[in-house]
């Protein structure tokens, strides 16, 4: 990240240094607090190198070979009012299709919770935008274009145009389920679901989260996936009711439940994803962890140290076997 914004300042001076030696009535100082103050004017969405692009233009300095280095857009750049929004997202639940009657017409929709490394935002469909997603379930990741923004009820929500689309598109590098789970509020959960328990007036979906604890979903009416196989699921719509350290207990009805089975490479790459110290969740079981090896606390009961581009964590060796290694790549 520091190696790609030194690249971009390099970037920047070197259209600067051009448009000076174009134009000697300014100075670089003066060429570098225009670019400043058009960014900020355009809300800091822009690259300063597109912004510096954008100046040398308006000066009618044509700079041959230099083309524009588009910034991506994040959910938490998004605001109220925005136009022609391009974004790539990770879906995290889908809810189901519902309608509504007025003026004697029918209206559809479907609310998509949708996420990146910086936040989740509702993307909202309506009418056939709704067959935009048929192909489409949670944990793909997906390209919205011509997208717009307003706000609703206090809350920023995206929807897309008449002439926008949503498609699948590629991984991106962007955190896995797992995460959003673990960091975002979103009612959903990955579990083992080991068996179901059928009762006059309600159901018992029972077997093991992701931390190692038994799990009991009550869904309070009638079950629609009666027959579901064992396996790894993603199941939203559940309100937790009672936490304990080795036991949750969910709440929900067959209207907001929903649940999907992951595929293999979905179950292998939700239980290979590696942590970095900066999203640790708080509780966990079977952690993988990837870090920077900072230093090794030979104690009685040894430390190492590991830290990315921003935290730090502390590990302790419960099995002196393991002691070994690590003093191996340390002096290494």
């Amino acid at each position: 990240m520091v190696s790609d914004m030194v690249n971009s300042e390099k970037e920047v001076n070197k259209i600067i240094s051009w448009i000076v030696k174009e134009k000697p009535s300014l100075n670089f100082e003066q060429v570098k607090r225009m670019i400043e103050e058009k960014t900020k004017e355009l809300g800091g969405l822009i690259d300063e190198h597109v912004v510096a692009l954008m100046i040398a233009k308006e000066l009618g300095i044509n700079l041959k070979g230099e083309k524009p280095k588009i910034a991506k857009l994040k959910i938490k750049d998004l605001i109220s009012g925005l136009r022609n929004v391009n974004l790539v997202a990770r879906v995290l639940k889908i809810d189901k299709e519902a309608s509504f009657f007025r003026n004697n017409r029918e209206y559809r929709y479907i609310r998509i919770i949708i996420g990146d490394d910086t936040g989740t935002i509702t993307l909202v469909l309506w009418n056939e935008q709704t067959n935009l997603v048929r192909e489409i379930k949670p944990g793909d990741v997906i390209k919205i274009t011509r997208g717009y923004t307003k706000d609703y009820r206090g809350k920023i929500e995206l929807y897309v145009s008449t002439d926008g689309n949503i498609e699948l598109a590629a991984e991106d590098d962007l955190p896995t389920l797992e995460y959003f789970i673990n960091k975002s509020q979103i009612d959903c959960i990955i579990a083992d679901i080991e068996e179901i328990v059928l009762k006059p007036d309600f159901a018992c979906i029972r077997g093991t989260d992701l931390q190692g604890r038994r799990i009991r979903i009550v869904v309070w009416d009638d079950l629609e996936e009666r027959d579901l196989p064992t396996g790894r699921y993603y199941i939203c719509g559940v309100r937790q009711h009672i936490s304990m350290q080795n036991f949750v207990e969910y709440y929900t009805n067959s209207r907001k439940l929903k649940i999907m089975m992951l595929d293999e490479s979905a179950h292998e790459e939700e239980s290979s994803h590696a942590y970095k110290p900066s999203n640790i969740p708080q509780e966990g079981k079977d952690i993988t962890l990837r870090g920077y090896f900072l230093a090794l606390n030979p104690t009685k009961f040894p430390r190492i140290i590991l830290g990315d581009e921003t935290e730090i964590v502390s590990l302790v060796l419960v099995y002196e076997q393991l002691l070994p290694t690590f003093a191996s790549v340390f002096y290494s």
